[in-house]
């Protein structure tokens, strides 16, 4: 069988893939564990949200204020809530 006969722009451009790095790496997936646990916590964080406004919203509104300042107050009591309950749950994980 012939031996290819190379010209001199070719074997230059062989050396240089032959030194050349793999411009990628392996896949290392990410700890499966604790990607499912902070998308359950943000579903949750959403639900209590929901739940508070919408117990504020009655409880300010039953007390006869006007409409928007209890929904304003019921948004605000809410945040206040979520922001309690983020941090028990840190305190908790870091246990």
């Amino acid at each position: 069988m012939p031996v290819r006969k190379l010209q001199s722009y070719e074997v230059d451009y062989q050396e240089e893939l032959s030194q050349q790095v793999p411009r990628y790496q392996d896949y290392t997936p990410e700890a499966q564990s604790d990607a499912n646990l902070k998308e359950i916590l943000f579903f949750v964080n959403i639900a209590v949200f929901c739940i508070c406004i919408a117990i504020f919203s009655f409880i300010f509104l039953s007390l006869k204020l006007s409409t928007a300042l209890a929904f304003a107050a019921a948004i605000g009591s809410s945040l206040l809530v979520l922001k309690v309950q983020r941090s028990i749950i840190k305190r908790k994980r870091r246990r």
